[in-house]
C-alpha cells in the first residue's frame, strides 16, 4: 500500500508518528508532501499525471518533506489531504435560510478551501 500525504505544517505531527511507528508496517509506504501555510496553493495540475509547481520555495519544501521528490505523481494507492483548512459548516447564527441559500453558502465555503482546490 502506497499512501501520499499532502498537507501543510500540521503534517509534521503525522510524519513524526509515522517515523516512530512506520517500521512496524512493512507493507505500507507513506510519502509526505508538505509546505507551510497556504504555500501549496502554488501547485498546478497536469491532468491525469501529477501536481507540480514552478515556485522555487514550494519546490524546496516538497523535496525536503518527501525525501527528494518535488512532483506529486498519480501512482499512489491512496491520497490523504491533511491540515489544509477543511472544516465542517455550521450555521451558528440560528437564522433560518432557504435550502438554496444554505447550499450555496456551503459550496462557497468549500470551494474557497485549499483542500478542495488540491483535491
Amino acid at each position: 500500500m502506497r499512501l501520499c500525504v499532502i498537507g501543510n505544517s500540521h503534517t509534521a505531527s503525522l510524519k513524526a508518528g509515522w517515523d516512530r511507528l512506520g517500521g512496524s508496517y512493512k507493507s505500507a509506504e507513506i510519502m509526505f508532501f508538505a509546505a507551510r501555510g497556504n504555500n501549496l496553493s502554488f501547485l498546478e495540475a497536469k491532468e491525469g499525471e501529477c501536481l507540480f509547481t514552478n515556485h522555487k520555495g514550494l519546490n524546496r519544501s516538497l523535496a525536503f518533506t518527501s525525501g527528494g521528490d518535488n512532483i506529486i505523481r498519480d501512482d499512489f494507492d491512496a491520497f490523504l489531504l491533511y491540515g489544509l483548512g477543511a472544516s465542517p459548516y455550521y450555521n451558528r447564527s440560528g437564522a433560518t435560510f432557504s435550502v438554496g441559500a444554505e447550499t450555496q453558502a456551503i459550496i462557497d465555503i468549500i470551494e474557497s478551501k485549499l483542500s478542495y482546490n488540491i483535491l
